[in-house]
């Protein structure tokens, strides 16, 4: 992967972002950026949009530099903290220029997180000191001092002698601006001796002019003006005329304090010369120069340099005004943005939530059909095993009675078993509804428990009468809705349940099915019919004429107003169709004076 500046148009890109010509950083950003993203070079690609952003910001188009910042997430590599930190960092400069600095704030102390994750002892000490002169500017000065501390601190832990003397002299000058003098001359002293040992001499410069100022401020002023004159030399050999324009300006404010007019006019002369774009310098000049005519006693010239320091002032405040007006814009769009970006979130958090509780209900509701099916087929399977056995017994007389009884014993086994069975499945159901906190999986799983009930009162009953294989419906109804009605009659309605007394007894196949399906409408008509009502009735009733018999089932509820086929959805529905298919019956409904009317016609 391309290392920052290798690229051949990047390198020159980086030359050129803080050149006074914008259209020249732009020149070699179209150059760099399809270059990078031919190649697959995500790298090169990050730092092509970090670059033209920092040209932006060099031009104070500062909409333009966070929306290239926001770019460079896209290529940024992952699980690179130094560079997450870098951008971050970056970000919250741009902030700090629009005056937004909580948000500043905030994105200094989340770049400090992966710049401590980076365990790059350089970065925490720079991001440290962001932090803090954030904070500084938040009047949050108590703050502000623990942050320069941290920076100090990591600057300790690490050899590298620029970052040092930047640290001590950015919180030097901090302490000075505090009015912690002694503080800020130890601080700004290790300063002076760092930039010595780089050998650096715009380093030296800086520590030099900020020691300057601590000295004006101890009163020393001998001290004052050598190191003065010394930072003025090295911005002057280097042709840095912004810096060289300060350090002349600072003395010429010595000398008007210490009433020395006219070497106080020399070096506002002299500041005035390499005067550039910096508008609050320039202004400051001016009135500075105005004032030293005027102590001078030329007033004219005083009038001219106080005319042009009220233009430059003009032009400040609506420079300031432009700003802040791109500052609200910036950062009503950032909320903006930031205000989707969470309810996007939250929409996925719930859409999340509501695929799991649906995922949940179908796989319970899938595992009690499964399992429904296996216990139907074991038992019907059973069955027919014993059916067959039964007419192996008929082949010998002579083993009637042996065979009779091991068919007896197998009966009792079975219905002993998946009794058990059953029961131990409606106490699992039984658990796992109380375990639940939702409403719906309980009801659905409350329902799954008496559909076992039933299966579980026809097996009892056979094991009960081992000398009869058929199950007499008018018992077995009675049992069904004893424990039905003991689950769902609320205190507040009052049901009257009325089951034909006959003695037609049903084979354990048909009688599980017809079961399962007397299960769910009784259920349907305690959860829907009687609903607001204080009192109710339901009927059962049985008959049959040789091999064909007719169960009709009947309440007094509020009916099926729009038919049978628009509650097909519901599960309790298609169970029924289910079970009734199995039995190839005829299923049907009719309203009539009041009674909702379920007919079940079939043959065994």
């Amino acid at each position: 992967m391309a290392q920052e500046g290798k690229t051949p148009y990047t390198a020159k890109l980086k030359e050129y972002r803080y050149s006074k010509y914008l259209d020249s950083t732009k020149f070699y950003f179209k150059k760099a950026l399809p270059w990078a993203l031919k190649r697959r070079d995500t790298l090169a690609a990050f730092y092509t949009y970090k670059y033209m952003g920092d040209g932006y910001e060099h031009h104070q188009k500062l909409d333009s530099t966070l929306y290239m910042y926001d770019l460079c997430n896209t290529y940024l590599p992952k699980n690179n903290h130094r560079l997450k930190a870098f951008l971050l960092n970056d970000r919250a400069y741009t902030y700090q220029l629009l005056g937004d600095y909580n948000k500043a704030t905030k994105l200094t102390l989340e770049a400090l997180v992966y710049a401590e994750k980076s365990k790059n002892d350089i970065q925490i000490a720079s991001i440290n000191l962001s932090v803090a002169d954030n904070l500084a500017l938040l009047k949050l000065n108590k703050q502000a001092e623990e942050y320069y501390l941290r920076a100090v601190a990591a600057s300790k832990r690490t050899d590298y002698l620029p970052a040092k003397e930047y640290t001590y002299r950015v919180y030097g000058n901090y302490l000075l601006k505090s009015d912690k003098i002694d503080g800020a001359f130890t601080y700004l002293q290790m300063a002076s001796k760092f930039a010595k040992q780089t050998k650096d001499s715009i380093s030296m410069a800086f520590a030099w002019s900020s020691l300057a100022d601590c000295f004006w401020k101890r009163r020393e002023t001998d001290s004052c003006f050598h190191y003065a004159k010394k930072a003025e030399g090295i911005w002057l050999r280097r042709a840095e005329y912004i810096d060289y324009s300060h350090v002349c300006n600072n003395q010429g404010r010595y000398y008007l304090n210490l009433k020395k007019y006219a070497q106080a006019l020399d070096y506002f002369k002299k500041a005035e010369l390499y005067l550039r774009n910096d508008l609050y310098l320039n202004e400051e000049v001016y009135s500075n120069l105005a004032t030293a005519y005027q102590k001078l006693g030329k007033y004219e010239r005083s009038i001219f340099y106080f005319s042009k320091a009220n233009a430059v002032l003009k032009a400040i405040k609506d420079k300031e005004r432009e700003s802040q007006v791109a500052a609200l814009n910036i950062k009503y769009q950032a909320d903006k943005k930031e205000a989707l970006v969470r309810d996007e979130k939250q929409k996925n958090k719930l859409a999340a939530m509501e695929l799991r509780e649906k995922t949940l209900q179908f796989d319970i509701g899938l595992v009690i059909l499964l399992s429904l099916i296996v216990i139907t087929i074991v038992v019907v399977l059973s069955y027919r095993r014993i059916q067959r056995n039964n007419k192996l017994l008929l082949e010998s007389n002579l083993q009637l009675e042996r065979l009779v009884l091991q068919k007896q014993t197998l009966l009792q086994e079975v219905h002993h078993r998946v009794k058990n069975n059953l029961s131990t499945l409606k106490s699992m159901l039984f658990l796992q509804a109380r375990a639940s906190k939702d409403e719906e999986v309980k009801a659905i799983l409350t329902e799954s428990q008496h559909r076992i009930q039933s299966m579980a009162l026809i097996h009892e009953n056979l094991y009960q009468d081992l000398e009869n294989d058929q199950v007499y419906f008018h018992q077995f109804t009675r049992q069904l809705f004893d424990s039905v009605v003991q689950t769902f009659q609320t205190p507040n309605t009052l049901v009257q349940i009325e089951i034909d007394d006959n003695d037609v007894s049903l084979d354990v196949s048909t009688a599980i099915f017809l079961g399962l399906i007397l299960n769910e409408l009784a259920t349907n008509s305690f959860k829907y019919a009687f609903k607001d009502r204080s009192e109710g009735a339901i009927r059962v009733g049985i008959s049959s004429i040789n091999a064909h018999y007719q169960v009709t089932y009947a309440d007094n509820g509020v009916g099926l107003k729009s038919g049978i086929e628009d509650h097909d959805n519901g599960f309790g529905f298609r169970l029924i169709r289910i079970l009734v298919e199995q039995m190839n019956a005829d299923f049907s409904y009719k309203d009539e004076n009041g009674w909702a009317i379920f007919t079940l016609d079939f043959k065994i």
